[in-house]
């Protein structure tokens, strides 16, 4: 009796064909064994949580805002110091978020 008693078929384009058989060669495996190594030995990393997708929103709203800064600081020699402030303080906020979320 066979020890894999389920059959699992799906599609591929001709691309990924030849790239399927260059890499289990390469590797000295048929392309079932092939594919069984890479689904036994390989550590995927999960998908982030939507927390994690707010907080880069949040981040690059932020780097948006310095960039501005900065930008309107080289063309004009000024700085609006409330404007910086206020950023930096979104920054150091956003931190301390950062930390309690995956820190503690």
């Amino acid at each position: 009796m066979r020890a894999r008693g389920i059959k699992k078929q799906f599609w591929i384009n001709q691309t990924e064909a030849k790239e399927l058989e260059r890499k289990s060669k390469l590797a000295g495996l048929n392309e079932s064994d092939f594919l069984r190594t890479l689904i036994v030995n390989t550590v995927l990393k999960e998908k982030p949580g939507i927390e994690f997708y707010e907080f880069e929103k949040l981040l690059r709203a932020i780097g948006n805002n310095l960039n501005q800064i900065a930008r309107v600081a080289n063309t004009t020699g000024n700085i609006n110091k409330e404007y910086y402030d206020e950023e930096a303080k979104k920054w150091r906020e956003f931190i301390i978020e950062i930390k309690k979320s995956f820190l503690n």
